[in-house]
């Protein structure tokens, strides 16, 4: 498939002695990703759009490896099976779809939720997907029979991103009680560090034993993965922090936030390494490939746009 693409111009600034920075490569005029999940490994990411389809992306060349159709409503929520044989789609509807990657095909469909999809997240088998649900329910499925197996109720509480964990327990990001980790169906420890502990995400770094979380304090707080204890907090955004990803090797982080821009991190020094202004109003989704070379982020039309990390950060 062609598309046309632009280079995205001069939207980056980044401090002059930064030792990394997001070099815009291509926009992709017309493309408007409403979440994006990387590939766990190569270069390549799947965006959920607002037309309701799902493209898979290779960002090498930007070609469209894959479209995946069947959702009446957009998807809110994509994630990729860590095998990389799937990826899951949750829409508007509380349709969830298991795609087959090398078909294209529907293999199955769940849909307990009664309301939209807005999180999905495999575990490191590759066997159970956790849902996080606008109706503010985590729920479990074994992929293998397409059956829920666990519903976690928010009791009260708002649900956003939930994200399996090291050891197979899962965590949850909440609107007034920070990030909370179950150990099954319990509540094991918190995450809490935003000044009104409301957090709209996270991203965790197994080998530095790191988990960073979005809050709605316009901050992005760096905990200990194991202990919760916090190590310092990201300050730079002027508004909600709404999305954060971790680069492979752990060394920097992305942020996206209603401010209009996307902020890189340096997690040794807790230091902004660059800025890209004139960015969505509604906080960019962010996707890292595996390699640790692209960015894939949403500009100031919606439009999806792909950075480059100079130098390249090795996994």
């Amino acid at each position: 498939m062609t598309l046309t693409t632009i280079f995205a111009g001069l939207a980056l600034i980044a401090p002059a002695q930064s030792a990394v920075t997001l070099k815009p490569i291509k926009t992709v005029m017309g493309v408007r990703p409403l979440a994006m999940a990387a590939a766990p490994t190569g270069t390549r990411f799947a965006a959920s759009l607002e037309n309701n389809t799902i493209r898979v992306y290779d960002v090498v060349n930007m070609k469209v490896v894959r479209v995946l159709i069947g959702h009446p409503v957009p998807a809110y929520a994509v994630a990729w099976h860590p095998k990389g044989q799937m990826i899951a789609s949750g829409d508007e509807s509380a349709r969830i779809f298991l795609w087959d990657i090398k078909t294209g095909a529907k293999v199955k469909e769940m849909r307990t939720h009664i309301r939209g999809i807005q999180n999905l997240s495999f575990d490191a088998s590759g066997n159970f997907l956790l849902s996080t649900g606008k109706d503010d329910v985590v729920k479990v499925y074994d992929i293998r029979t397409g059956k829920e197996i666990r519903t976690i109720k928010g009791n009260g509480a708002n649900f956003y991103s939930a994200t399996y964990t090291p050891g197979g327990g899962f965590s949850v990001a909440t609107l007034g009680d920070g990030i909370r980790a179950y150990a099954g169906a319990k509540v094991a420890k918190k995450y809490t560090a935003h000044s009104d502990k409301a957090v709209w995400d996270f991203d965790f770094h197994t080998p530095t034993n790191r988990l960073i979380s979005a809050g709605r304090d316009g901050t992005a707080a760096v905990f200990d993965l194991k202990g919760a204890k916090r190590l310092n907090s990201l300050k730079g955004h002027e508004d909600w922090v709404v999305h954060v990803r971790i680069t492979p090797n752990g060394r920097y982080a992305v942020t996206g936030s209603t401010d209009r821009t996307v902020r890189l991190w340096d997690l040794k020094t807790y230091k902004p390494a660059g800025v890209v202004e004139n960015m969505t109003t509604v906080g960019s989704p962010i996707a890292i490939t595996a390699n640790g070379q692209y960015v894939a982020a949403v500009n100031m039309d919606d439009w999806l746009q792909v950075f480059e990390l100079v130098p390249r950060q090795a996994k």
